[in-house]
């Protein structure tokens, strides 16, 4: 440890009375020369004192790690050494470490390419529900579609939409869809807390409670719009396609077989056809919305009298497109 400060001692050096350190900024010191300003409660001889708060300042303002050449720079004393020896190791230390470090390397081309992801508006509120038609409705789920492909989605302040949504709620649209991880309708519409109503039951069969689900939606809630999503290499058409049994899974397995009846398709029939899966899949949405249309008078008259719209869509898992069956 000795040895270490002997040789950081050579290194000291302090300014000749009267040098302002703080007009030069390349200087390389531990601590400099500031008039009056003691440390550790004691002044050096001739009122001069090494304030190592001003030598921070100075290093941060260094533009070269090297030592000055200058003449105007002495040697400190030998009584000056003892008395700060100790200090000049911690704070040298520090300096010539800080000096080291490596800069950060510069952003690539590609990173500084990306655009900022554009802002999320402000949750829906009774007053802009209102001003949307089934139209709009639609318009904005497509729009949002394609953003969610772009990977262009609206950065949202998630805990704000949690607050301005606590009392009520206004979603514009309604998405029955699959309980299949990959078409969550939040994501690949790209919307946020409070935007559509999302019931969700394997095969997006419909049934009395997805049934009352929807009419509570749009009479009571307020809802413009009802879409039946589908998607492809979906589970539970291929069960139905290979008529699987399983427990509670077969009656509802068993409401798909139908649909898997009624496509016309002269190849092999089963889940390892991918391509009659995805008709099977389709067909199976277009049944829902005439299924939704036929036993519910309720939302039946909402779409006549336009106050809604029903539709069909299909999710590509694999690219996460939307393709609307307008």
């Amino acid at each position: 440890m000795r040895d270490g400060i002997d040789a950081l001692d050579q290194l000291l050096v302090r300014p000749a009375a009267g040098y302002d350190l703080t007009t030069r900024s390349s200087v390389w010191i531990g601590y400099g020369y500031t008039p009056g300003f003691p440390v550790s409660g004691g002044v050096l001889s001739e009122n001069r004192a090494w304030h190592s708060t001003a030598s921070v300042g100075l290093v941060a303002h260094t533009t070269s790690c090297q030592a000055p050449s200058t003449s105007r720079f002495e040697p400190v004393t030998a009584q000056e050494h003892t008395e700060m020896r100790y200090v000049s190791v911690g704070l040298l230390l520090f300096v010539v470490t800080g000096c080291a470090q490596p800069a950060p390397p510069p952003a690539s081309e590609a990173q500084q390419a990306v655009p900022a992801a554009p802002v999320a508006t402000l949750s829906m509120t009774k007053e802009r529900q209102a001003a949307v038609t089934p139209d709009s409705a639609l318009a904005m789920l497509k729009e949002g579609n394609a953003r969610f492909v772009s990977g262009a989605m609206l950065e949202r302040d998630l805990t704000q939409q949690v607050k301005a949504t606590g009392e009520a709620q206004y979603p514009y649209a309604s998405v029955l869809t699959c309980i299949d991880s990959r078409s969550g309708p939040e994501l690949v519409f790209d919307q946020g807390i409070g935007d559509v109503f999302a019931p969700r039951v394997a095969g997006n069969v419909v049934n009395e409670d997805i049934l009352g689900s929807l009419e509570y939606a749009s009479r009571v809630a307020g809802s413009r719009l009802v879409v039946v999503l589908g998607h492809t290499s979906c589970g539970a058409v291929k069960g139905a396609c290979d008529n699987v049994k399983l427990g509670n899974l077969t009656p509802l397995v068993g409401r798909l077989r139908a649909v898997v009846d009624s496509v016309e398709h002269g190849g092999d029939r089963s889940s390892a056809n991918h391509e009659f899966v995805d008709m099977v899949a389709e067909a199976n949405v277009k049944d829902a919305v005439s299924d939704i249309r036929e036993r519910s008078q309720i939302l039946a008259e909402m779409e006549k009298k336009g106050e809604i719209k029903i539709v069909g869509a299909m999710l590509n898992v694999s690219t996460g497109r939307v393709t609307f069956l307008e």
